[in-house]
């Protein structure tokens, strides 16, 4: 039982490092997969030099407040993009129309009072729950063809 404990241990110690020694990796992110997958915590803004061979994007619990239509023009590999829990009350219109390949965005916890315009048509699943948002913009949703059933999501606090 000892050995199995030390061996979780060694786990834990192990993976830290692992992502530290992975180059190039934006400051406070962690590349456990470079070039597909970047984890970052604790950021007000997106990291920059992010690759654009980048499939799966994970910013949940930042301090994210804004996203400008410039920060995601070059990565339009993205396929999963979530920014659950920051702060974000604003999307610039146009920020997300250049991610052809997205299929999951994660806007939930935020502080947004509107649904985001320009939706990549190629979204599966669209998660807006625990925002302000008190109206729909209907043609912006019907848009959105690749949605499957009850994949998005919307309530109101």
């Amino acid at each position: 039982m000892l050995w199995c404990r030390c061996g979780v241990l060694l786990a834990l110690c192990i993976c830290p490092l692992a992502c530290l020694a992975v180059s190039p990796c934006p400051t406070g992110c962690c590349c456990p997969r470079p070039g597909f997958l970047v984890l970052c915590e604790s950021l007000a803004r997106f990291p920059r030099g992010l690759p654009p061979s980048l499939e799966s994007l994970q910013l949940q619990e930042n301090r994210i407040t804004y996203i400008t239509s410039g920060v995601l023009r070059q990565l339009g590999n993205l396929t999963r993009l979530d920014l659950e829990d920051n702060r974000i009350r604003a999307i610039q219109p146009g920020a997300l129309q250049g991610l052809h390949k997205l299929q999951v965005l994660t806007l939930k916890g935020n502080r947004l009072t509107s649904l985001p315009l320009n939706l990549p048509p190629s979204l599966t699943h669209l998660d807006l729950s625990e925002n302000c948002i008190s109206a729909l913009d209907l043609p912006s949703l019907s848009a959105l063809v690749n949605l499957q059933d009850k994949s998005i999501i919307i309530d109101s606090e």
